[in-house]
């Protein structure tokens, strides 16, 4: 029997979870947020989640915040505002489907930074990029996050009873760092010049074309990363 609580058939283990005390929010090179939205306050509906992260001057992803809940939508429009006027975040990525085409408008309107993302392949493989750079040893969570729901999710995924915390993780993170979204998100896939060509987005390590996780060895050649 898998057991949710010890991470046995998670994707990431707690051993790789990195915290620490951010900068100050005037010293990030880009703040943003990932919002994974849901229109019912029924008890036994989904969440909407928000999940604010930062790049610093090092390069690091931080996760600065992460709070979910339910409730309508003017409710929840409401929250959204709340978290903008107080983080002042330079983008809010969202997924782009039809039943939130309104909710977008209507974000859109009031002046908030919405990019409607086109997720394009499943859960799993939008996280692979993000799993990867925990296991770098690139994403720092603050030290608040620690023990929280939301690392609770995050280390029970995709076996988690809810993966609204990791839809606006992977949003959040893709929107400070472009190459994270690279091989899924529809509205910002790279161009590609070659078929042989690699899209690395940290040292050592690569994205094929056709999707594959790809690693350089120590001669300097791709080799298909298993």
């Amino acid at each position: 029997m898998l057991n949710l609580l010890s991470g046995e058939g998670s994707l990431l283990k707690r051993e790789q979870l990195r915290h620490g005390d951010p900068p100050a929010l005037g010293e990030f090179r880009k703040l943003a947020a990932g919002l994974d939205i849901a229109l019912s306050s029924k008890q036994r509906a989904d969440y909407t989640a928000l999940v604010v992260t930062g790049l610093d001057y090092q390069n690091r992803s931080w996760v600065l915040h992460a709070a979910r809940w339910r409730a309508d939508w003017p409710t929840t429009f409401g929250r959204v505002l709340s978290y903008q006027e107080s983080w002042n975040f330079a983008e809010l990525a969202t997924e782009k489907v039809a039943f939130q085409e309104l909710a977008l408008r209507e974000m859109i309107d009031a002046g908030l930074p919405v990019t409607a993302v086109d997720a394009s392949k499943d859960k799993e493989t939008r996280f692979g990029p993000i799993h990867l750079r925990y296991s770098l040893g690139t994403i720092v969570h603050a030290r608040a996050l620690a023990g929280s729901e939301f690392e609770s999710e995050l280390c029970s995924f995709p076996l988690s009873a809810h993966d609204d915390f990791v839809d606006s993780l992977v949003f959040g993170l893709s929107a400070v760092d472009t190459r994270l979204g690279a091989g899924w998100n529809g509205s910002n896939f790279p161009r590609w010049i070659g078929e042989a060509d690699v899209r690395s987005f940290a040292p050592g390590w690569g994205l094929s074309k056709s999707g594959q996780w790809l690693k350089k060895t120590a001669e300097g050649q791709w080799e298909v990363f298993r």
